[in-house]
């Protein structure tokens, strides 16, 4: 396939040099439906069906794009959230995100925002995750927050879709932001899978970003090559997606654009909870691009960026340093 340096299919455009100060003032705005208090429990050995008593409970804030919006500020990015939240937890959220330098503009919500347990062995290269399925709002609560990013999505460098929708949500909901993106001329970014994936494709994302395991169950296929994985990225270009990209945890990572692909091999590292990775390879990619990186520059930020992730005991806990450190390590090649 052809060089990336000839691609230039792209209908949003970061511009090759950094942008100018006032456009970097801009938040980039990070929606997610479905946050989460984490709940990040430490054992010597979890014993199924007796009694298992914690050494240490870590309490942090996470969801995607919670954690997107932490890794954000983290690389030096202003983020801004949205989403929703609601009760006691709701208010626990606020603290440690504001705690963490993140500002938030969620919609509040009666239903309590929703608690998810890890739970780390000793000496055990395994994570287990006990994931608490979100409220589904109601009407009034998703025109609410439809409001809320129409308000705010002229006013960001870029947008930032991350997560699965809360059970029985319409579909169309990711559509509906991403037309409102589009016509605030906001370049968005998406990380989701299945049908409010597919539908959102058709108002052109600079990426459509998921994992294998999520791209087989978006086409109801199996992935079983890299052949597979490729054209099935392709057939997600051509639905209306500027770009593609697939990750595969530590292992290969296929980016897609509509005159190239491209092969990336993430960085070597001692994984510790790699939980979060996926979010903080988003958040790499959209500070790599707002700094005027071209998107495979871009997506080496990114995987960087989730190998830094990998090595923290809590999601989102990502040393900048670190990251730029590993950014080298990181190998690209033509598919």
């Amino acid at each position: 396939m052809e060089n990336f340096a000839a691609d230039n299919s792209n209908d949003w455009k970061f511009p090759r040099e950094p942008l100018q100060n006032a456009t970097m003032q801009k938040p980039i705005l990070c929606i997610g439906a479905t946050p989460a208090l984490q709940r990040t429990m430490e054992f010597e050995r979890v014993k199924r069906g007796e009694v298992n008593r914690a050494r240490k409970v870590t309490l942090s804030p996470a969801g995607k794009a919670v954690n997107v919006a932490i890794v954000l500020r983290a690389l030096g990015s202003d983020p801004m959230l949205t989403g929703f939240l609601g009760g006691e937890t709701g208010a626990m959220m606020r603290n440690l995100l504001t705690a963490r330098g993140v500002t938030e503009q969620c919609v509040e919500i009666p239903a309590p925002t929703r608690i998810c347990t890890t739970l780390m062995e000793d000496g055990r290269n395994t994570v287990t995750e006990l994931v608490e399925e979100a409220a589904t709002p109601d009407d009034s609560e998703w025109r609410a927050l439809s409001a809320r990013c129409r308000d705010l999505l002229p006013q960001a460098a870029s947008a930032i879709i991350a997560g699965a929708l809360p059970p029985h949500s319409p579909v169309d909901i990711y559509a509906m932001l991403a037309r409102a993106a589009r016509e605030a001329g906001t370049p968005l970014l998406i990380d989701s899978q299945k049908q409010p994936l597919l539908a959102a494709l058709t108002h052109a994302p600079l990426l459509a970003k998921l994992n294998v395991h999520e791209l087989g169950l978006t086409f109801c296929r199996p992935m079983r090559s890299r052949r597979d994985i490729i054209e099935t990225a392709q057939e997600l270009q051509r639905r209306g997606a500027q770009w593609v990209l697939v990750t595969n945890g530590a292992r290969t990572a296929f980016l897609v654009g509509e005159k190239s692909a491209c092969i990336f091999t993430p960085p070597k590292i001692q994984t510790v909870n790699a939980v979060g990775s996926g979010d903080a390879t988003t958040a790499g990619i959209a500070a790599a691009l707002l700094a005027g990186d071209q998107m495979p520059e871009a997506v080496k930020l990114g995987l960087a960026c989730g190998a830094a992730n990998a090595m923290t005991l809590t999601p989102a806990d990502v040393n900048a340093e670190t990251a730029r450190s590993l950014r080298a390590e990181v190998a690209m090649r033509p598919a």
